[in-house]
């Protein structure tokens, strides 16, 4: 259905919160422009202000000057009474979505369309209030290059000593790190895998039963997780 257009508001650097006016007539749709500005991690939310969005009254969100959407889309839209829709900038020419929805229910689903995160987490209930149908969906999982200093997995061979030290910011005391052993890699020493963990780095360290290095170039896998505290 062709929507005429509303009324339209520009975002531009001294943006973070555009209250629209959703007195419009139906069958149209408030137009909010996302402009060229550069100021990474800046946060623009946009808010029907007076609840009268509905099946025919939307407002669209559409970047401008050569700017697009993160997902390489230019608009988004949404017509949830009393909704709100929230943006981050990521540079001159890219706007990264963070919300969608407005005010969703248990019941149902709220949409992000790009979230990039450390970690994510799924909760079934929230103050005490049990959500036995809450499901966390995704369409699309990309996970960056994992190099360091921010690496989170990644494989490791031992060297001559059974030994081999892992560098990322990602890593402290409270830090979950798992290992397995991949590949032998024509170990005849093969010991114990042992993890070491300090402040942006930990060792990987291969012993013997009786608690002496091993001479041990196993090929290993880790994964690092931080639990929520």
């Amino acid at each position: 259905m062709a929507l005429n257009p509303g009324p339209e508001y520009i975002v531009n650097s001294n943006t973070s919160f555009v209250l629209v006016d959703s007195s419009f007539p139906g069958n149209s749709t408030a137009i909010v422009y996302l402009s060229s500005i550069s100021i990474p991690g800046r946060i623009v939310s946009v808010k029907d202000s007076l609840g009268g969005l509905s099946t025919n009254k939307y407002i669209t969100i559409s970047t401008c000057g050569g700017t697009t959407f993160a997902n390489g889309t230019n608009t988004a839209s949404f017509n949830a009474p009393y909704g709100y829709a929230t943006f981050v900038n990521q540079s001159a020419t890219k706007w990264n979505i963070t919300n969608t929805y407005g005010f969703p229910t248990q019941s149902t689903p709220a949409y992000t369309l790009s979230l990039s995160a450390q970690e994510i987490y799924a909760v079934s209930s929230i103050n005490n209030v049990s959500y036995p149908n809450y499901n966390l969906s995704l369409s699309t999982l990309t996970f960056g290059a994992s190099t360091a200093p921010n690496k989170t997995y990644g494989t490791e061979t031992l060297s001559g000593s059974g030994a081999a030290t892992v560098t990322t910011n990602y890593v402290n005391a409270n830090s979950l790190v798992f290992v397995q052993r991949t590949s032998l890699n024509g170990s005849t020493d093969v010991g114990n895998l042992v993890v070491t963990k300090g402040t942006g780095s930990f060792i990987i360290q291969s012993y013997k039963d009786n608690g002496t290095t091993a001479s041990d170039p196993s090929i290993v896998d880790w994964l690092l997780f931080n639990p929520a505290l």
